[in-house]
């Protein structure tokens, strides 16, 4: 269980703290019985969220975004976007008929992408077959860049090849939620094909008004939104995304544009935070992990300075993996009981310093979560 600390951001780093996190509230697993599906099959008729091959999504509005918030909350720094989403899908979920494409558009490494495959975790029970950390119903449509394309020929053949990759995917489970990643790189006849979908008419004669499709874009350029104020990249994504639709403003018409921040180096703190107290959700027979605040600040420093904040949580999570989470996962023996591990920062300050060590309840302060 956890105890509960307030941790101000501002001046952190004064105070050395020891906290520890010790069976954290994971996010909710992906679990679809055979039982489960074959009665979500057989009460169709009762406006239960089912696919036609048996797949298994979560069945109340309520419940979607809950599990979707359990999701998210290791995504830091988009508070205004997440609000913005989560109304649109608040709509979708209560009304499954109504269109909706939402443009995720921003800085790389903010977590548009994955936010598009958390929302299919969201939404379905079981996972996908084939793609990791996604739900059944995720469709991310293979569409060549514009450079890979040459003379009318092959952008007709493009054209024709993801009208059909729709349509295959959306006529298995019409609830799909549809990635389409790197808008800016996609010939403007590619999107124009499959632009009717984002409408919710028909792509060879399959509805596509009760899928989610989410479109994503990056400036092109990582980091060049770092340091801008939250007006400065709205109005950065507003005449980027005017560069992308200017050969079909018709097409912007259809989608909502939601602007990802880059991330401050506050957002470094809380994300490096999270990763630490939910390590016991990652890493199998972990029950505790101690650690202080040096060593979250050693973590953050690593992930902000030489010109890896550019890569906003990307490098949070690259630090994160090389310093703590391999070096767990090597450490914990996954065929032995519960374990529990101290992480310190090295005498010299330049390290970690990983060992096991014998949890015994007490009332020191926790992490908080």
């Amino acid at each position: 269980m956890f105890g509960v600390i307030l941790l101000l951001l501002v001046g952190v780093e004064a105070v050395n703290l020891q906290l520890t996190s010790c069976s954290p509230n994971c996010p909710p697993p992906m679990m679809c019985s055979e039982s489960v599906r074959t009665q979500l099959s057989l009460i169709s008729a009762t406006g239960i969220w089912y696919c036609n091959t048996g797949r298994c999504l979560t069945n109340t509005k309520t419940e979607t975004l809950r599990r979707l918030k359990e999701y998210t909350k290791e995504m830091k720094g988009q508070d205004d976007a997440f609000h913005r989403i989560h109304s649109h899908f608040a709509v979708k979920f209560a009304h499954p008929d109504r269109p909706l494409t939402l443009h995720f558009a921003g800085d790389n490494g903010v977590g548009k992408t994955w936010l598009a495959r958390l929302t299919s975790r969201a939404l379905f029970q079981k996972e996908h077959p084939s793609i990791d950390n996604v739900g059944d119903g995720f469709v991310q449509l293979d569409i060549p860049t514009s450079h890979e394309l040459g003379d009318e020929e092959s952008i007709a053949r493009a054209r024709r090849s993801v009208r059909i990759q729709l349509a295959e995917a959306l006529k298995s489970c019409e609830r799909s939620v549809v990635l389409i990643d790197e808008l800016e790189t996609i010939h403007p006849k590619i999107i124009s094909a499959i632009a009717p979908a984002f409408k919710g008419d028909p792509i060879h004669g399959v509805a596509t008004n009760r899928a989610i499709f989410i479109l994503t874009s990056d400036f092109g350029s990582e980091g060049i939104a770092a340091g801008k104020s939250p007006d400065k990249v709205i109005e950065m994504v507003w005449k980027f995304c005017g560069q992308i639709y200017a050969d079909t403003p018709e097409i912007q018409k259809t989608v909502t544009i939601v602007p990802f921040a880059s991330l401050l180096r506050q957002d470094f703190y809380a994300l490096t935070k999270h990763y630490m107290d939910y390590l016991p959700c990652k890493v199998k027979k972990l029950k505790c992990v101690k650690y202080s605040t040096d060593v979250t600040n050693f973590l953050v420093d690593q992930a902000w300075e030489g010109g890896l904040r550019n890569k906003n949580a990307r490098a949070v999570d690259e630090q994160f993996t090389f310093w703590v989470h391999g070096e767990v996962e090597m450490l914990v023996d996954d065929t032995a009981g519960e374990q529990s591990v101290l992480i310190n920062l090295s005498s010299d300050g330049s390290g970690l310093e990983i060992s096991k060590y014998e949890h015994v309840k007490t009332t020191e302060p926790h992490s908080e979560l």
